[in-house]
């Protein structure tokens, strides 16, 4: 802990909002959708007052924090954008108030986003495994490092503004890999004319020792961390780059299909999505032992005595 900051908890920083609504009307409403591991909160499917059962609703003010009871101590907690002012949440979620004398609505931002209380959260969950709930009481003892008001103004400064270095330097690769997107196929069939004798044509089946697709589980929204397995994403076969983040951690509760894994020199090919992205190809750089094939892709294995996989 820094010189003059001071360690305190939620309690003394958030107070909760206890407005409830018993009764909705049949109409549509927005609602609010928060995002695991501090990735934030955004609109949800809106739905019919109809329809929706719970007893207890609120409505949301751009601003506050809100809590998932369930998933908080996966980091399901962010602050209310304003598109998400007056969005309907059910009683699944909490809100609270950031008391802004002692804390800068930025300072609180980055703590959620950077996770800071998933371990307290997660020990304080109570409830069967899974589906442990993080009550309002456990959320607000949760305790968090707290600079004084003008340390936090000049760290949420310094913070906000490697986001937009970080957000301009991803949209400039983005552009860069739309051009050599676009100028990589040319180069390919420039280069894949028959440059004299000796070449012949063969089929795809003429060339391999093998082909087959993987299997697509229910698997969580994030990618696999250091020892899960994960099931590669259709996006994780770009037009001559294998991208292994690109993939879901496969739950507990499925047990991994070893013989699916990717191995240095497979060819992997995308078999479903949208026409622009079906049969797009890339080759594996290395072993990915614990990284299974989806039932969108295609893996090849090439005959070596006959083509080079990476030429494949």
């Amino acid at each position: 802990m820094r010189q003059g900051w001071s360690e305190v908890a939620l309690g003394e920083v958030l107070k909760q909002d206890r407005r409830y609504v018993a009764d909705l009307e049949a109409i549509s409403y927005r609602k609010l959708s928060v995002k695991l591991y501090g990735r934030g909160v955004t609109l949800d499917t809106p739905a019919n007052g109809a329809d929706i059962k719970m007893e207890k609703h609120q409505f949301a003010q751009a601003g506050q924090v809100i809590v998932s009871e369930i998933w908080a101590k996966k980091g399901a907690i962010g602050i209310v954008p304003d598109s998400g002012d007056g969005a309907l949440i059910t009683s699944h979620f909490f809100i609270f108030d950031i008391q802004p004398e002692r804390v800068l609505p930025g300072w609180i931002h980055w703590i959620l986003k950077g996770n800071y209380l998933e371990p307290q959260l997660s020990a304080g969950a109570f409830g069967t495994t899974g589906y442990a709930a993080v009550r309002p009481s456990a959320f607000l003892a949760a305790k968090i490092p707290l600079p004084p008001l003008a340390q936090q103004q000049r760290l949420v400064a310094h913070l906000d503004a490697i986001e937009s270095q970080v957000t301009r330097a991803q949209k400039l690769r983005a552009e860069a890999d739309a051009d050599v997107a676009n100028l990589f196929p040319q180069m390919l069939a420039c280069a894949m004319t028959p440059h004299g004798p000796g070449w012949k044509r063969e089929t795809i089946k003429d060339v391999i020792v093998s082909i087959d697709a993987g299997w697509s589980p229910q698997c969580e929204e994030l990618p696999a961390r250091d020892g899960q397995w994960g099931v590669l994403k259709t996006t994780s076969v770009q037009w001559g780059e294998f991208r292994p983040q690109h993939n879901k951690a496969l739950p507990s509760t499925e047990s991994p299909v070893p013989s699916l894994a990717v191995q240095e020199d497979d060819v992997l090919v995308t078999r479903a999505g949208p026409r622009n992205r079906v049969g797009v190809v890339a080759a594996v750089q290395r072993d990915e032992p614990r990284l299974t094939i989806s039932d969108k892709l295609i893996r090849l294995r090439a005959d070596r005595a006959k083509i080079h996989p990476r030429f494949l």
